[in-house]
């Protein structure tokens, strides 16, 4: 059985260089989960692993050579990093729209948050929706609507960060309808499927040239070698 993961998307300085950065300057890295506790009351402790987890590419510790020194240096990296984003796991061709409605315990009268998130289970919709919400609430000593998801979702503001999320009321959170357009990709596959093991199925013709007509790729794969 597969370990379950966080799975968090972390913004480094832009004056960093490491191969695992992309083009956005950020790096992915996971972090164990134990799917016997709530995700909510394990996701402090996940985060800061994370920000260790890359952290460390940066700083090594040979070079260093001092425990404390180098427990220094990694916290002063972490304190340059944020989390931009979190999901479980990296299941993307699992992940469906949730429609997701919610309140601040504190703030109703501000208004509710209603926006979809991209998801595997209700589970994760519901964390993602409190991770996106949180980031838009205010943080002391910024301007209003700033949020933790530019300088202050860092080392230092993870605790109180969290407690946010926690203190999210949900409204609603519910699995949209397959759109159109997913549910045409997955017809085709099973069409290119059906072709390539030369099925003859009822049907299979008409619905084969109306995916052509979408401008959907139908032709079976073909093996190499064949043809």
């Amino acid at each position: 059985m597969t370990s379950q993961k966080f799975r968090f998307v972390v913004k480094v300085p832009e004056n960093r260089v490491h191969e695992d950065i992309d083009a956005n300057g950020c790096i992915e890295t996971f972090v164990e989960l134990d799917p016997q506790v709530e995700l909510l009351d394990q996701l402090e402790d996940a985060m800061r692993t994370a920000q260790k987890n890359v952290a460390s590419r940066f700083v090594d510790y040979d070079e260093i050579n001092n425990d404390s020194r180098y427990l220094d240096e990694l916290d002063r990296h972490c304190e340059e990093q944020v989390i931009i984003s979190l999901q479980i796991g990296d299941a993307a061709d699992k992940r469906v729209r949730w429609s997701a409605e919610a309140h601040h315990s504190e703030d109703i009268e501000e208004g509710t948050w209603l926006d979809a998130v991209m998801a595997a289970s209700d589970e994760e919709a519901d964390l993602i929706m409190r991770f996106e919400m949180a980031k838009g609430f205010d943080v002391p000593g910024k301007d209003k609507g700033v949020g933790f998801d530019q300088d202050s979702l860092k080392r230092t503001s993870i605790s109180s960060f969290v407690g946010t999320m926690a203190e999210v009321v949900p409204i609603s959170v519910f699995k949209e309808p397959i759109s159109l357009e997913d549910f045409r990709a997955k017809v085709a596959i099973m069409v290119r499927a059906a072709h390539a093991e030369g099925l003859d199925i009822d049907g299979l013709a008409d619905v084969t040239d109306l995916l052509r007509e979408f401008g959907d790729d139908v032709e079976p794969a073909r093996t190499p070698g064949m043809g």
